[in-house]
């Protein structure tokens, strides 16, 4: 899969838990594939878990945050399919029930 794929899977994972009607350019352009893509996955999901980071959901999203801090400011190209697919799916189990 073309790697622009992911990033704009993980945005629109982000408008959902940011809520409806979440447009890309929310928050200042952070909720955008292209901001994804060029280093700011992290970012951006850091800004859609806010809203659920409460009561039982804050350990998870702690631990989930925790095991991808170290890719925050790292371009697609550079991390890699496998790495970005692995955070893609912790992203979908983390959330299914928010």
């Amino acid at each position: 899969m073309n790697l622009h794929q992911y990033a704009v899977y993980i945005e629109q994972r982000v408008r959902s838990l940011i809520g409806k009607g979440t447009e890309r350019y929310a928050l200042g352009g952070i909720v955008n594939s292209d901001f994804i893509e060029y280093g700011g996955m992290v970012t951006a999901i850091c800004a859609g878990l806010v809203k659920h980071y409460q009561g039982e959901n804050v350990e998870s999203i702690d631990k989930f945050l925790e095991e991808i801090s170290e890719y925050n400011g790292v371009r697609f190209i550079d991390l890699g399919e496998s790495k970005i697919v692995e955070v893609c799916d912790k992203l979908k189990k983390l959330t299914e029930n928010f």
